[in-house]
């Protein structure tokens, strides 16, 4: 722009400081006439290209667009102003960030420490948890999507872009039919022409994670060739790549890489709390490697465990300890130097602190799988199962939770019934109408229509009730609403059996277009 098309609405464009697929970004200045309006001095103002201008609808479109990103106010996410327009132009100003981009970061510095990496992960999975529990999904989210201010000292991540990759479908990778993202870090389920989800959003902070750990991106090549990848490629773990990954964490990454959503962690605040957890033990490893690997006695003699030390190596050391000790004299000391006194002994101690801690330890991995049972999302319910609960069940002798394991072990084969639900979905192989009104129902819900989603599961269960095929989804329409289920029927009374189909059929369109459940 030149002359007097630097003027855009209340803004003086000073310098471009971006340009891209989405147009040029502008450092602007308040116009002075524009002094009282409490708008800050300066703004960041982004122009479309001029050639979606010109399409019909964009300025409802983009309008629209720029109500939902109003909504958002978040430390992490980059302060929407305002939709602004010149006289050719339409664009929009927010918040000033001085500070780079992720995307900058690694190709000056290559790649990050895996702390380091996952630091910045949870501080993305705050502002995206954010948008997407107020229905609001990225869309685009990758390295040049997420800003970085007070870096190295104090880095605070601000993501921008929410949202906005709609708007210019027709101008990016056109050769795909109008496929909206960025083919490097875009899910499979976008690139199969799906609407994206909030876990659409976790499959790329999936890859932006792995990028910022290797320095790359995990499919490369020419466009067609990495979408195709995104849809069928597998991925090169990154234990593989880099030394020193945590297990955890290479797990985590993994999943998040699933090409099934389903696979995917549920919510941003999960991988965030799992990335603290990948943290916290890091954290503790070190801590544990700055103490010395002895300590002196008390001034009773007592010998005291190590931090972190586990019973049989602090069992060992007491027992040398206390050999020593009695080698100094006595009868006493000189029978504790005979094996068949030693041998006896220790092992009477290391049965005892086992009978002590043993049960601790199953305790808490029962309550651990019990409270992943406790989950609305099936994977987990999946976990909760086979890696906590199962092996207690098959032990002789253990913890036993109230009610026993049978309660359970029927979530546990609900939850198998609802992933291959939603696999037969993508199949357009929905076996039963009660099927397809619960994924439905679970569909809404993903995509923020929480109220929605209630209110289909309860037209689900008085249209079912008595039909003893659909009993399953009937059990767990009631389970999913809770204590949800009285205030649902009150609010949003349905007379009769034909009151709640006709409401179903209206929101799922029954009998028709089951293949467009994602």
């Amino acid at each position: 722009m030149a002359g007097e098309e630097r003027i855009f609405g209340r803004w003086r464009l000073v310098r471009e400081i971006g340009r891209g697929g989405m147009g040029q970004v502008w450092l602007a200045d308040r116009l002075e006439s524009s002094a009282n309006d409490g708008f800050p001095e300066q703004a960041a103002i982004k122009i479309l290209p001029a050639s979606l201008t010109q399409e019909p609808g964009i300025s409802l479109r983009f309008q629209r667009e720029m109500e939902i990103l109003s909504k958002l106010s978040h430390p992490g996410i980059v302060t929407f102003l305002e939709a602004t327009h010149s006289a050719e132009h339409l664009g929009f100003a927010m918040e000033f960030v001085d500070g780079g981009s992720l995307q900058e970061l690694l190709q000056s510095r290559g790649a990050f420490p895996w702390e380091e990496a996952v630091a910045l992960a949870i501080q993305i999975c705050q502002p995206l948890k954010h948008a997407h529990d107020r229905g609001v999904v990225h869309r685009d989210l990758k390295p040049s999507n997420i800003l970085v201010k007070g870096w190295p000292d104090c880095p605070q991540v601000k993501l921008t872009d929410f949202g906005v990759a709609s708007l210019f479908a027709s101008a990016r990778l056109t050769a795909t039919g109008g496929l909206v993202g960025t083919a490097e870090t875009i899910a499979p389920e976008q690139v199969a022409g799906k609407s994206a989800t909030k876990r659409s959003d976790l499959y790329s902070l999936g890859i932006v994670l792995y990028t910022l750990i290797t320095g790359q991106f995990p499919f490369r090549g020419h466009l067609a060739e990495v979408l195709h990848k995104q849809r069928f490629g597998q991925h090169e773990r990154l234990g593989r790549l880099v030394d020193g990954i945590p297990p955890d964490l290479e797990r985590l990454v993994d999943e998040l890489l699933s090409k099934e959503p389903a696979a995917r962690p549920p919510d941003a605040g999960l991988v965030a709390r799992r990335l603290q957890v990948i943290a916290r033990k890091d954290q503790m490893t070190r801590d544990r490697e700055l103490v010395p690997s002895s300590r002196p006695a008390s001034q009773s003699g007592q010998v005291l465990p190590n931090p972190g030390e586990g019973p049989a190596t602090f069992v060992s050391r007491m027992v040398r300890a206390h050999l020593e000790e009695q080698n100094r004299g006595g009868l006493w000391s000189r029978m504790m130097r005979k094996p068949w006194v030693v041998v006896p002994s220790l092992a009477g101690v290391c049965a005892a602190l086992v009978w002590i801690f043993w049960p601790e330890d199953e305790a808490a991995r029962m309550d651990q799988g019990i409270r992943m049972m406790g989950s609305t999302d099936p994977l987990e319910k999946r976990r909760g199962w086979e890696e906590y609960l199962e092996p207690l069940a098959n032990r002789k002798g253990g913890p036993v939770p109230e009610g026993g394991f049978g309660l359970y072990l029927l979530k546990y084969e609900e939850s198998k019934m609802e992933l291959q639900a939603i696999g037969r979905a993508r199949l357009a192989d929905v076996q039963s109408d009660g099927e397809w009104v619960y994924l439905c129902a679970k569909r809404l819900g993903r995509l923020g229509e929480l109220e929605q989603s209630k209110r289909l599961l309860h037209a689900l269960i008085i249209s079912y009730r008595d039909n003893q095929r659909e009993m399953p989804w009937v059990r767990k329409a009631e389970a999913d609403l809770g204590e949800d289920s009285a205030r649902i029927g009150k609010d949003h009374p349905l007379k009769d059996r034909e009151d709640a189909l006709n409401y179903i059929e209206k929101i799922t369109s029954l009998g028709g277009g089951k293949a467009s459940i994602p």
